[in-house]
């Protein structure tokens, strides 16, 4: 196998008539995404380009920050990748993929747990600098 590019990734996977569930992000990988020549690899998941039944490049932006999600679809399991932005992902692909732009979509649960960090962080300033 040849690999033509490689880049940290996280990784979710899904069931494709099921949609993503809420606490889903609990259950991401990360690690380094290989495009090779016939497959994409991710640690022990390979996935051949014969078994892609649709692929999508969906462009987001968060906090200004550009950013891609790769959206692979076999049979009835959906793997997504995102990855950060780069000029690989501008070009040609080895495989074929519909290219779009998305929106990123807060859910309750990643709203909640940013809210708690940012206070944690916030206490510790004070409790560290403020009295």
């Amino acid at each position: 196998m040849l690999v033509i590019h490689r880049c940290m990734a996280k990784a979710g996977v899904y069931d494709a008539g099921g949609g993503q569930p809420a606490l889903s992000w609990l259950r991401i990988r990360r690690g380094i995404l290989q495009v090779t020549d016939t497959a994409l690899v991710m640690g022990d998941l390979t996935i051949r380009y014969e078994k892609i039944d649709e692929a999508l490049l969906l462009s987001t932006r968060k906090w200004f920050i550009p950013g891609y999600v790769l959206r692979v679809r076999c049979g009835s399991t959906i793997h997504d990748f995102c990855v950060n932005w780069g000029r690989f992902w501008q070009g040609e692909l080895p495989f074929p993929v519909r290219r779009m732009k998305a929106k990123v979509r807060w859910t309750w649960s990643a709203l909640a747990l940013r809210a708690a960090l940012a206070a944690a962080v916030l206490y510790w300033l004070w409790a560290r600098f403020g009295r």
